[in-house]
């Protein structure tokens, strides 16, 4: 895969991704906070959420599944610890995997920070996921962030071509 957004290196503690996006900052904030768009564009490639709940205000929950195995059920479930709009998000992070048996196992949680600064016409979109325990968490979490961004800008090129 591509890595143009991924900013960290493989095995840093803190995995950093960062793009400027062709739309203003109201609208890239709109994408990481309204439900309909995030099934748009989070994840690794397009269409790969099956569900989003999304209550950005603090104390409010982040909830995605995506699709996987007929097996078990991938979930990333998170609650918002800071909100500040059209500037940043804070949110826990845990990777819950259940199985049909109904056992399940979930990643310790980690932290994801998404910084949106204005430039010019343009939105700088700066994310940082910290705390995450397991090196096969970091690579896992560095190539889903660094697809989403992927996705993103494709998104926004969207929206760009609409507004003309």
């Amino acid at each position: 895969m591509n890595n143009l957004f991924l900013k960290s290196t493989a095995g840093d503690e803190t995995v950093e991704v960062e793009g400027v996006f062709a739309a203003p900052i109201a609208r890239v904030y709109r994408a990481w906070t309204d439900p309909a768009e995030m099934m748009q564009w989070f994840g690794p490639s397009p269409g790969s959420l099956l569900a989003v709940i999304c209550d950005p205000r603090v104390g409010g929950k982040i909830c995605l599944e995506h699709k996987t195995e007929e097996h078990f059920r991938n979930i990333i479930e998170g609650q918002y610890l800071t909100v500040e709009p059209n500037r940043k998000l804070v949110f826990s992070w845990s990777h819950i995997i259940t199985r049909l048996d109904g056992t399940k196992d979930a990643s310790p949680v980690s932290k994801v920070t998404v910084v949106f600064e204005e430039v010019g016409a343009q939105t700088r979109v700066h994310l940082s996921h910290s705390d995450i325990v397991r090196q096969a968490g970091r690579d896992g979490v560095s190539q889903g962030w660094n697809g989403a961004f992927i996705q993103f800008r494709a998104l926004v090129g969207e929206w760009n071509a609409k507004a003309r």
